[in-house]
């Protein structure tokens, strides 16, 4: 059974400030027995500033994260934060 979950939010503070957070989850249970195979989560944050119309700066920050069943997958865990490059 696998379950995915998709939440994004999206905030504009000021004209030239936005800013846009999203999460991500994905997870699997085995058919028979319903043991977690995986559980995988990111959490993004894109914030841009306009300066002028010509001219922005964007920052893009991420978390990710895998939990897995080492009986159900050859899946490694895993936890880092990376920051993105546009």
């Amino acid at each position: 059974m696998n379950q995915e979950t998709v939440s994004a939010i999206y905030l504009a503070a000021a004209a030239q400030l936005t800013a846009d957070n999203t999460y991500l989850l994905d997870r699997d249970h085995a058919v028979k027995g319903g043991a977690l195979v995986y559980e995988s989560q990111v959490f993004r944050t894109k914030v841009n500033y306009q300066f002028t119309r010509a001219v922005s700066a964007r920052v893009i920050v991420e978390y990710d994260s895998t939990l897995a069943n080492p009986a159900e997958t050859s899946l490694k865990r895993t936890s880092r934060w990376a920051p993105r490059r546009c």
